[in-house]
């Protein structure tokens, strides 16, 4: 990665740009977001990010089933509360069955 245009930190944003929208994210998207200066870039990517999730290791973890859950907690402050947290925080929990024997 010495000498590289993309920063590890523009490649874990992308990753999880990619993993975690529900139809995807295009390239063009991806450098908008990202403030990459060109589109090829941005293709190329998106295009290693995808090889990747295809290729062992990572294509082992992502078979059988997996359970996912999210939850959002927080919300608007109420009136006469000012001392309530008023952000909103997203939560996400992820279990995986065992495997039977």
């Amino acid at each position: 990665m010495e000498g590289a245009h993309i920063t590890l930190r523009q490649w874990v944003q992308a990753f999880y740009s990619m993993c975690s929208h529900k139809k995807g994210v295009s390239a063009l998207q991806l450098q908008r977001n990202l403030g990459l200066h060109s589109y090829q870039s941005a293709w190329y990517l998106a295009h290693r990010i995808r090889l990747s999730t295809k290729q062992y290791p990572l294509a082992s973890k992502l078979q059988g089933v997996v359970e996912v859950d999210e939850t959002y907690v927080g919300g608007k402050p109420r009136k006469g509360k000012k001392d309530a947290n008023e952000t909103l925080l997203r939560a996400s929990g992820v279990v995986a069955p065992k495997k039977r024997q």
